[in-house]
């Protein structure tokens, strides 16, 4: 009987760690609200009310009625966001050395979007003010091959032109360094929906590209003047596909 228990939890053991090198829990419907299943804590619910205006730059603030929220087609960019804390995504290297990442914090919460015009102030020195609500959606991840903890954030954009509304969606990725001079180093931008908006913008993107052996569709990458130290590549239906690391190794997600 011991021997029997002892098999089984062999067995149990060999596919409990075997599977989630197939990352397998990443392969989720990324509908907003099929995933959203906690009240957003009120204290983060920040509107427009809460801007105050500054008379000496603006002489109105208007409220955006428009839904500026994220669509389903947004967050279809956040292909982690249905997971749960913990979860991991595994890479490997040419030599086939593995590491993963683990996904240690998943935000939804409400935000403010700001955009200003001079066109309709009396005070030709000033501008109005415009504001909506929207959203934004932000992943965590770390692991022992990033220097510093590795945020994916989603979030919508705003333009006002010839009195229209411009909104698209735009997805930027960036390390949370915790120095006092500069928090934040951001190593991709991009605005994966871009909508309506007029852009004049250079993205680093790939139709398809081959990256150790497998090919990736639609991959948008660091930009090469920002490639040191460390490079990353992403797409829709896999988030994360490959990045090489500070020391030029290169790391590709297990499929």
């Amino acid at each position: 009987m011991n021997r029997l228990i002892i098999v089984l939890s062999c067995i149990f053991l060999f596919f409990s760690c075997d599977a989630p090198e197939e990352n397998l829990e990443f392969q989720v419907p990324h509908v907003l609200s099929g995933c959203v299943v906690e009240s957003v804590d009120a204290t983060s619910n920040f509107t427009c009310e809460d801007i105050e205006l500054d008379t000496s730059v603006h002489c109105e603030k208007i409220h955006i009625d428009e839904d500026l929220n994220l669509t389903d087609q947004d967050v279809s960019w956040m292909p982690g966001f249905c997971c749960e804390l913990g979860d991991q995504l595994f890479y490997e290297n040419e030599d086939g050395e593995r590491i993963f990442l683990t996904l240690d914090e998943k935000i939804f919460e409400p935000s403010v979007l700001l955009v200003s015009n001079d066109t309709e102030c009396s005070d030709p020195s000033k501008r109005t003010l415009y504001c909506g609500e929207s959203q934004m959606v932000e992943l965590q991840f770390s692991s022992s091959h990033l220097p510093h903890p590795l945020s994916i954030n989603l979030n919508k954009r705003i333009q006002l032109s010839n009195g229209e509304i411009l909104k698209g969606a735009r997805l930027v990725a960036f390390f949370s360094t915790q120095s006092t001079v500069f928090p934040f180093e951001i190593i991709l931008e991009a605005f994966v929906e871009p909508g309506n908006l007029e852009l004049d913008y250079d993205f680093e993107f790939h139709e398809e590209i081959e990256i150790l052996g497998q090919t990736f569709n639609n991959v948008y990458s660091t930009p090469m003047l920002f490639q040191e130290p460390f490079t990353l590549f992403y797409n829709q239906s896999a988030g994360i596909v490959a990045f090489i690391d500070q020391v030029g190794r290169t790391w590709r997600i297990i499929m």
